[in-house]
């Protein structure tokens, strides 16, 4: 099983995004010696004036020094 769905929008696609289709963004990096990534997702919608994130959760970035209480 795997998390991306076809059709895969990204440099050389010719998929045209159109109003009302709604799309995963799963930006990833990966650090050179291979021991830390960073992996988001999010999910939007198109709009005629652009795209519209659905997610009303602020995203954050942890550094890894936070500590659970």
């Amino acid at each position: 099983m795997t998390m991306i769905e076809l059709p895969r929008i990204g440099e050389g696609s010719d998929v045209v995004l159109e109003e009302n289709m709604v799309f995963s963004m799963h930006p990833h990096v990966i650090s050179a010696d291979e021991c830390s990534c960073l992996y988001m997702q999010d999910t939007w919608l198109v709009t005629h004036e652009g795209g519209e994130p659905l997610s009303k959760i602020p995203m954050r970035i942890f550094d890894g020094s936070e500590s659970r209480s």
